[in-house]
């Protein structure tokens, strides 16, 4: 038998003292890594924070502007809409004006036209009063030229009648002799008259001429009525005297002393 050489055994405290400084120091690189690790995390977390805040900022900035430009949008649209209908308000009023001004076109031609028949209207009774007048003073001329002849007629008229009682009174006279001696002959009296009908009314005026070579006495009675007073007159030698506002057919009687009564009809 193989004798062995007694070997010595270690001690269990020199075998554990380097087991526990590796322990400690692989407790304390732990310990190291751990606190790395946790200012590693501490630090990102810090950044997380900051990146997180300063996002919270640009989002919340981001929001402002959004709800700005939302609201911006919104008075964009209103504003829109009022331009909207302002501009068709002005439409409308355009083709209201549009619709106004041709029919102020067409009353204007509708004027023009009505002007230009007046105008003529207006030169054709302009001619038409000319002509009326150059034949009103034709028939002016006429008339006082028929008025002047009748006045001649008139006065041929009186003298025919007093020459035909003159030779009346002489046929009486030479007829019944005794009568003429009993009862003077009268004259007829020494006047000519005429008849002048007024332009406008249909009354007459008398012109009684004196043709004796003096002043005649004379009275005229109108229609032989007590209404209508007797005008007692004299009329001097040549002159005429005039007896107006005669009605058509009155009967008017002439006087004077010493010759035949004339008796005349307004006609």
């Amino acid at each position: 038998m193989i004798e062995t050489s007694p070997q010595v055994s270690e001690s269990p405290a020199e075998h554990q003292e380097p087991v526990r400084q590796k322990a400690s120091f692989g407790l304390r690189a732990a310990c190291f890594v751990l606190a790395a690790a946790t200012l590693v995390l501490i630090s990102m977390v810090y950044q997380s924070n900051a990146t997180l805040a300063d996002t919270s900022t640009k989002l919340a900035q981001a929001q402002s502007e959004f709800d700005q430009a939302k609201n911006d949008l919104l008075q964009a649209n209103t504003k829109s809409t009022d331009l909207q209908h302002q501009l068709t308000t002005i439409t409308a009023q355009s083709k209201d004006l549009q619709a106004q001004l041709k029919t102020s076109q067409t009353q204007t031609s509708d004027l023009q036209a009505q002007l230009d028949k007046a105008k003529g209207q207006s030169t054709d009774l302009q001619s038409q009063l000319t002509d009326a007048r150059s034949r009103l003073t034709e028939a002016q001329a006429k008339l006082t030229q028929d008025q002047q002849s009748s006045a001649q007629l008139r006065k041929d008229l009186d003298a025919s009648k007093a020459q035909a009682a003159d030779l009346q009174s002489q046929l009486d006279k030479a007829q019944s002799p005794q009568a003429a001696s009993q009862a003077p002959v009268m004259a007829a009296l020494p006047v000519t008259t005429s008849f002048e009908k007024g332009f406008f009314s249909s009354e007459y005026t008398l012109h009684i001429k004196n043709t004796n070579s003096g002043p005649l006495n004379v009275t005229i009675t109108i229609n032989g009525s007590q209404s209508t007073p007797p005008i007692s007159t004299t009329i001097k030698a040549g002159d005429t005297y005039d007896v107006s506002k005669l009605a058509s057919g009155s009967a008017i009687i002439v006087t004077s002393d010493g010759f035949s009564p004339l008796n005349l009809t307004a006609h």
